[in-house]
């Protein structure tokens, strides 16, 4: 269970990696980084397309697969 503290700090990332996106739009590890934020706040459906988007970026990013 996602606690509040951790929360706060997930939330906090996911808009420091929407705002690192906007100047590269490209990056398989932020997409990758914002995807993992979004899994544990319990956003899956953002998560799943994050993922993507970093595959998408690199198809050989491994992580992206696995997540």
């Amino acid at each position: 269970m996602e606690t509040t503290y951790t929360a706060f700090w997930d939330k906090l990332a996911i808009q420091a990696y929407k705002s690192l996106l906007k100047g590269n739009p490209n990056s398989s590890l932020a997409h990758h980084n914002l995807g993992l934020a979004y899994l544990r706040i319990g956003r899956a459906n953002k998560a799943i397309r994050s993922f993507l988007r970093a595959l998408k970026g690199d198809k050989l990013f491994s992580s992206a697969y696995y997540h």
